[in-house]
């Protein structure tokens, strides 16, 4: 039985190779959920390399920090020949420190009524000599963050990060600023193009097997369009 299993499981991931294996990130961006995703990653690395990865991302954003950490783990299994697409589905949401998982994808796909939302970050910081912070002391700071995540930005979209720059979304302390700006994919879509979003072949997938991970076991269960 078990032969039988693994042998459904390599059929299974040799003709899901194009849309990838899906691994949903949602809610809150916390190390607590990027090491959650990263044992889903491993637990499907462990029985096939080289096959595609579909982080399918639904967030309104989180630790700036942890994101980049995992963006670090995503590129060092890249370097080992793995592949990593991103998505925001239908209705989805991708916010914050989710634009930056999302810009690491090899591929990146969105819904036209999938929402995207930049705005200022505010970074959370004590002082290593226990004085109070300072505004200027959250000034550098969140300046610093902003030229990380605009570095991130411009791996997959240069024209989408210079947007973003120039129109300092990711800077400034006011109420406007934490609410931010939001870009819907269909806007996304046709300002930038594959050269931040890439194309689907059609508008309605056919329906294809996706893997999620369960108490260490891997389960198989059949979903329809994205």
């Amino acid at each position: 039985m078990k032969a039988v299993i693994l042998s459904l499981l390599g059929l299974f991931l040799l003709s899901s190779c194009e849309d990838g294996v899906q691994v949903p990130i949602t809610g809150e961006l916390t190390k607590e959920k990027f090491e959650h995703a990263e044992f889903q990653i491993d637990q499907i690395l462990q029985r096939s390399q080289g096959i595609a990865i579909r982080l399918v991302l639904n967030s309104e954003g989180g630790s700036v920090v942890e994101t980049l950490k995992f963006i670090e783990k995503l590129d060092d299994l890249r370097d080992q020949g793995e592949r990593f697409y991103t998505e925001v589905r239908a209705g989805g949401q991708c916010s914050s420190a989710c634009v930056m998982l999302f810009s690491a994808g090899d591929r990146r796909f969105a819904k036209p009524n999938s929402q995207f939302m930049v705005h200022a970050l505010m970074p959370e910081i004590e002082r290593a000599d226990g004085q109070p912070v300072t505004q200027a002391d959250l000034g550098r700071v969140q300046d610093r963050f902003a030229k990380m995540y605009l570095a991130q930005l411009r791996r997959s979209s240069e024209d989408f990060a210079d947007e973003v720059e120039s129109e300092g979304l990711l800077l400034g302390f006011t109420t406007a600023d934490a609410k931010g700006k939001v870009f819907s994919g269909s806007k996304l879509i046709s300002a930038y193009g594959d050269r931040f979003i890439n194309a689907k072949r059609v508008d309605q997938d056919p329906p294809y097997e996706v893997i999620t991970v369960s108490a260490g076991k891997l389960l198989l269960a059949s979903e329809s369009g994205y």
